[in-house]
């Protein structure tokens, strides 16, 4: 299977909440509010090694992984949003799904996704509505610090 993945609300944006959304056949959302991420990078940045130019494509990866680990995914595209972060955020990943005993890894590939994609669309509804809808899942801090530490 090939998904593709957008986000709406950076990451580093701390002043509003980050929706992750994959789409193609099937689809899926997670919802980050913008409490948990100044947490969660006040937390880092104090107890971790992990440079603070780094944080931002490390922790987008981590709530990818929470979003597709249930997920058996051939191919994984996604947008291009951090520029010059693609080797961390694959690498990343394949750390995650080697940590947590997931035989078949994806193959990654960093791909303009375009305002008509699926995965775009539901990614900016989850945002707008803050992480309301029915197919959202919502994540806290202390789940993406679990998979970080």
């Amino acid at each position: 299977m090939i998904i593709e993945v957008d986000q709406s609300g950076r990451v580093e944006d701390l002043s509003t909440g980050t929706a992750i959304a994959f789409a193609n056949g099937i689809s899926g959302a997670v919802f980050v509010n913008a409490g948990a991420k100044r947490k969660l990078i006040v937390h880092l940045r104090r107890n971790s090694f992990i440079p603070a130019k780094d944080l931002p494509a490390i922790i987008f990866s981590v709530i990818l992984f929470i979003l597709i680990e249930d997920h058996t995914i051939d191919i994984l595209k996604i947008d291009e949003e951090y520029t010059g972060k693609n080797e961390i955020i694959e690498e990343t990943l394949k750390k995650l799904f080697f940590q947590n005993r997931i035989k078949r890894i994806p193959s990654v590939r960093f791909v303009r996704i375009g305002k008509l994609a699926a995965a775009h669309k539901l990614a900016w509804r989850v945002h707008r509505s803050k992480g309301r809808l029915a197919e959202t899942k919502r994540i806290s801090e202390k789940k993406i610090l679990k998979y970080i530490q």
